[in-house]
């Protein structure tokens, strides 16, 4: 009897924990791993080095399912398509694939069209990284600057 007792009071407690324990968040799961530098460089619309100027809300539309911002670049080094001193992005923001770019921190961007909204977008599953942790990619960029294109995996 005392044993039944001390048991239910252990699944009690248990009860009692995993009740008031937070709740788990799923993790951001990208559709496949992240791409080789080549082939990123290959699919972007647009590759280059840039410091982040301005984060900057942007209006939500019609269709969209996510909340995004636009983050405003003072571009450095352009490896492919663009052609202006500054350039926006837009990302998703307010899940757990948030981004996180930091305003004044300097990145190396693979952007992609985003033809429902007609302006260029990244995110978390694609190569867009801090520029001091882009060796890889740097490399890739310098290589083929003004070369073929030619996937090197």
């Amino acid at each position: 009897m005392r044993a039944r007792f001390i048991c239910g009071l252990q699944l009690l407690a248990a009860l009692l924990i995993l009740s008031s324990s937070p709740r788990p968040t799923s993790a951001c799961v990208c559709s496949g791993a992240k791409q080789p530098p080549c082939v990123a460089f290959r699919e972007a619309s647009a590759v280059f080095a840039g410091v982040v100027m301005d984060i900057i809300d942007a209006p939500f539309q019609p269709g969209d399912v996510f909340h995004q911002v636009f983050l405003r670049f003072k571009v450095e080094q352009v490896y492919k398509g663009v052609s202006d001193a500054q350039v926006q992005i837009a990302t998703i923001t307010g899940t757990d694939c948030d981004f996180n770019l930091q305003k004044g921190e300097s990145y190396f961007v693979y952007a992609y069209n985003d033809s429902r909204h007609n302006r260029l977008g990244t995110g978390t599953c694609t190569r867009t990284s801090r520029l001091m942790s882009a060796e890889e990619d740097l490399s890739y960029a310098l290589a083929f600057n003004g070369h073929s294109l030619a996937p090197s995996i």
